[in-house]
């Protein structure tokens, strides 16, 4: 679809909070404690959407998947799963609001994912939508971020980084960049072309979208899921971990509390709008070090229990050689042992805690694990695959029943 003008806003017009909101996205801050955002430079916080399911089981869809974009004021975009993409829209990384949540509960926690395309998001287009929903009903906000990490974030690397062992590491092998003082980006991030090398994922935005969603002036939280994440009802974890005064920040784990507390995944995380979120969020981002977020993450967060009082912490983590010798840490380093059980009473002023997220529910499949759906536009029938994660379960024959989309109106807008 083209891009045209619109001048229909889709959401109520910002009041002067707001506005101071958007407008501290798009100009980077100065300061050296925000050098992250300095590197990526303006992040649009403006754009709003409108989505339209589209799907329908063993039927032509007579309207498909769409993704009604507004941005830069007075721009539009409507992404189809057939032409999904626009130069103009991936001109900036965006962290896009629903229209539809806007009734939110101020200080409710947001719930933010994050796509590096609109191709990407349609292949997981089911899961998106069952997220928009459920964060609707509790009357919370959703923001998902569209773009590529920001080439000056995604072809850098923390100094800390480049001292540590594992930097070295990583160096010889090819896997950091020799030159941290390069900062010129050679191309837009519409399909990266780039004559520079990309040494950190696209796992990292996860970081300056919950940053910029924790900034919001309504939002009192937020709930980060991947995007191949879903809920299959009305359990909620977030809901008990917003209103715990003891948690500011929660990690996934798969682990039990006898288990090392910093041994966390990055797949899910809620984060108060509060200091220790804050400062941990922009640690794990500064100190980006190679392809893996892990590194940093586990890094960070032993930082923060260092400065609680949880233990001695003296950068360990980077002294190790390999992701799985990281894994092994605590064995490597007893005193890095320190049980999730055992914070708060240890350590009681450090308001981190693992949680096992029992919702959203997240499995791992792989490439070939898709369903079939048609829909018809522009005059012809086009056929999409989206990621079934329900595959080899009782529930995957029938994703759309599972993910609780069967009975919503494939072709009208939410």
């Amino acid at each position: 679809m083209r891009l045209f003008p619109s001048f229909v806003t889709l959401a109520t017009a910002l009041d002067a909070e707001e506005a101071a909101w958007v407008a501290r996205w798009r100009r980077p801050p100065q300061s050296k404690k925000h050098h992250w955002h300095r590197l990526a430079g303006p992040i649009d916080v403006s754009c709003t959407f409108r989505y339209r399911l589209g799907l329908t089981k063993d039927a032509v869809g007579a309207a498909g998947p769409a993704l009604d974009l507004r941005f830069d004021q007075h721009q539009r975009w409507l992404s189809e799963p057939h032409a999904p993409e626009s130069a103009a829209f991936a001109a900036t990384p965006r962290l896009c609001a629903s229209a539809a949540n806007q009734e939110a509960l101020d200080g409710a926690p947001a719930h933010v994912m994050v796509t590096s395309s609109l191709a990407y998001l349609f292949r997981l287009w089911p899961y998106f939508a069952n997220h928009v929903r459920f964060a609707k009903r509790r009357r919370r906000r959703f923001f998902v971020w569209i773009g590529e990490l920001p080439e000056g974030l995604a072809t850098t690397i923390g100094g800390a980084c480049r001292r540590s062992a594992q930097g070295h590491v990583l160096l010889d092998q090819g896997m950091l960049p020799r030159d941290l003082q390069r900062r010129v980006l050679k191309s837009i991030y519409f399909q990266r072309e780039s004559a520079q090398t990309i040494y950190n994922s696209n796992h990292y935005n996860k970081m300056p979208a919950a940053l910029a969603a924790l900034d919001h002036p309504r939002v009192g939280g937020v709930f980060y899921g991947d995007l191949d994440s879903y809920y299959d009802g009305e359990g909620d974890d977030v809901a008990a971990l917003h209103a715990d005064p003891s948690v500011d920040y929660a990690a996934f784990t798969n682990s039990g509390p006898q288990h090392a507390f910093w041994n966390v995944k990055g797949c899910a995380f809620y984060a108060r709008d509060a200091p220790l979120p804050k400062r941990l969020l922009e640690a794990w981002l500064r100190d980006r070090c190679g392809f893996k977020d892990q590194y940093p993450y586990w890094h960070s967060i032993l930082v923060e229990g260092a400065r609680a009082g949880c233990l001695a912490y003296d950068g360990e983590i980077y002294r190790m050689l390999s992701y799985e010798a990281m894994k092994k840490g605590a064995a490597t380093y007893p005193s890095l042992d320190v049980a999730a059980g055992a914070l708060r009473q240890k350590c009681p002023a450090f308001r981190f805690r693992p949680h096992k997220f029992a919702r959203p529910l997240h499995r791992s499949v792989g490439p070939d694990a898709v369903v079939g759906f048609s829909y018809a536009a522009a005059g012809a029938v086009h056929a999409m695959n989206v990621s079934n994660v329900l595959a080899n379960t009782p529930a995957g024959g029938d994703l759309l029943g599972a993910l609780g989309l069967a009975g919503v109106d494939a072709a009208a807008y939410s």
